[in-house]
């Protein structure tokens, strides 16, 4: 599964074909079992189905709507990969899905929009990046982001071996050519032993490195994101020396047999990354924790002032109670005020609407708030 990108939620969020689908499956099948996460998931389908009688489709519209979520159902391997919380958005002409670590209630929400909060909550904090391993003769790249740790498909070149073997065949003769039993005891002045062997040795993994070095650049080419080394600290030095890629991550982490388990280097890499770029998300909540009673801070609570500061362009961020009820209704934006209807629109969408469309950072929460601009 390829995650959603920013562009495709600024599809999602203009979206206009209904009805449009939104199916909340968690938890994964990871905690919950192959069988029974299918089961919940075929439920989530026929609850969309019942949904969507409001909108009176024919038979051969209501079949081509479902028919890739109802194929879904009966994809062992996706739900084998995919062993956490899944979204997923069908409309008639857009079928989309993202898998998250995150934990939410399950439902199915069939509406005139997409529902997004549970898919941009906290968005913002993922961060993509790449691993490169360099230990046991074997040099492997990975791709990261918070939910996951990813091997590279690409084959780096493994060994020095696979470098250095024409020069090392050349030296082999040379030195055979210099010993004693070639040359009488007045050779050792070609050949002046552990010194000279450890340059070379040492030449030898600068050639390997840049070569590996070549291979990763490549392998990422226009990418940016930051590149974590593991591996030997001497080596990895000298590779952070030869590299061309524009952003290797300040720390180098020391290769460690755990990493065997991807789940290991993924925790390890990630808390790498988290240190150099920062957490945004502790960072509101210290604010609103500073302003929160301040008569005159920047914090704002309840659903009506929210959308109302919404309306006016002034929210920064918002903290979202991602599982909360919806409250359907209709807001006037002139009179900033809030009419409760059951035929109305999610009210906590259109803020959450409303906040993308000011380019607001979304961040789950337990209690919905915003933090303002001014």
């Amino acid at each position: 599964m390829i995650p959603i990108r920013k562009a495709e939620v600024e599809d999602l969020l203009k979206h206009e074909h209904r009805p449009c689908i939104t199916l909340v499956v968690s938890p994964g099948v990871k905690e919950v079992g192959l069988t029974t996460g299918v089961a919940a998931y075929r439920a989530l389908v026929r609850d969309a189905l019942k949904q969507c009688e409001r909108y009176h489709l024919g038979q051969i519209e209501e079949e081509a709507l479902f028919e890739p979520l109802n194929a879904l159902e009966k994809d062992t391997l996706f739900w084998q990969e995919h062993q956490h919380s899944v979204l997923i958005y069908r409309s008639e002409d857009l079928f989309g899905m993202e898998h998250r670590i995150a934990r939410w209630e399950s439902q199915a929400i069939v509406d005139d929009v997409f529902h997004l909060r549970h898919l941009v909550a906290d968005r913002n904090l993922d961060v993509n990046y790449h691993v490169l391993v360099v230990a046991k003769n074997k040099a492997e790249l990975y791709h990261g982001n918070l939910d996951a740790l990813v091997l590279d498909d690409g084959k780096l070149v493994q060994s020095k071996k696979e470098i250095t073997e024409a020069s090392d065949n050349m030296r082999q003769q040379f030195h055979s050519a210099a010993s004693p039993a070639h040359r009488g005891s007045g050779s050792n002045a070609f050949y002046t032993g552990a010194g000279e062997d450890n340059d070379e040795a040492r030449q030898d993994q600068i050639r390997y490195l840049k070569a590996l070095d070549e291979e990763v650049v490549a392998a990422l080419v226009g990418s940016r994101e930051p590149l974590v080394l593991v591996g030997v600290e001497e080596t990895m030095a000298r590779y952070r020396k030869y590299s061309d890629y524009p952003n290797l991550s300040q720390e180098t982490l020391r290769y460690q047999e755990e990493y065997k388990d991807i789940a290991k280097l993924h925790r390890d890499t990630l808390e790498v990354i988290k240190k150099e770029v920062g957490d945004p998300k502790a960072e509101i909540v210290a604010k609103i924790g500073e302003e929160i009673d301040h008569p005159n801070g920047k914090v704002v609570a309840g659903l009506e002032s929210l959308l109302a500061r919404a309306e006016e362009g002034r929210i920064q961020s918002v903290m979202i109670a991602v599982d909360q009820q919806s409250i359907r209704g209709y807001f006037d934006p002139v009179l900033l005020k809030v009419v409760e209807d059951d035929q109305g629109e999610d009210l906590v969408e259109r803020l959450v609407r409303k906040a993308l469309d000011q380019g607001a950072s979304i961040y789950s929460a337990q209690e919905t708030l915003a933090y303002l601009r001014y």
